[in-house]
């Protein structure tokens, strides 16, 4: 499964079409945002007039639209991965900028934890026969839709907590 994923833990973009033994950077080359997110990032920046740092440099002045990825995933305009920590502990500022990516990445991570937790047929292998295979897709997309849903009535509340990540069960699903 490949995703993209909004700063409230929403999925924008699910790819559920290849096997988990396929790369994570594979799967995105051959997925819609894959193949057209330098051009539907470059017009979103083009008309919104792409971000701008306070700084008062001139040069930072215009940063682009990017997707955030881990490491799995080569670096271009608008996908943005995290550096490695050998090379991040070379630099402050390039170590201070990884702090702020990871921490960034942490809303990716609690989508799919939570995700996960909420719908248990995500947490382990899906047990189906070899006939009712292409169901999966459809199951999996069908998870991350009432997630959204559950996101966008703001009927549930996330505590992160050092443990994990707890969700509370929504009022109408108790009755």
């Amino acid at each position: 499964m490949s995703a993209v994923v909004d700063r409230h833990r929403r999925f924008l973009d699910v790819d559920v079409r290849w096997p988990g033994s396929v790369g994570d950077n594979r799967v995105f080359s051959n997925s819609a945002v894959g193949r057209m997110h330098d051009l539907i990032l470059s017009e979103a920046g083009g008309a919104q007039g792409a971000g701008f740092l306070q700084t008062g440099l001139e040069e930072y002045r215009k940063i682009p639209f990017f997707l955030l990825a881990d490491s799995a995933y080569a670096n271009s305009t608008h996908v943005v991965t995290t550096y490695e920590i050998a090379e991040a502990d070379k630099d402050v500022v390039v170590s201070k900028l990884n702090w702020k990516l990871a921490g960034m990445r942490y809303s990716v991570e609690c989508a799919f934890g939570v995700a996960k937790s909420r719908r248990r047929v995500l947490a382990k292998p899906i047990e189906t026969s070899r006939t009712n295979l292409e169901d999966v897709p459809t199951l999996v997309s069908a998870v991350c839709i009432l997630h959204n849903f559950v996101i966008d009535k703001n009927d549930g509340v996330w505590d992160a907590r050092a443990e994990g990540i707890l969700f509370r069960e929504l009022s109408y699903i108790n009755k």
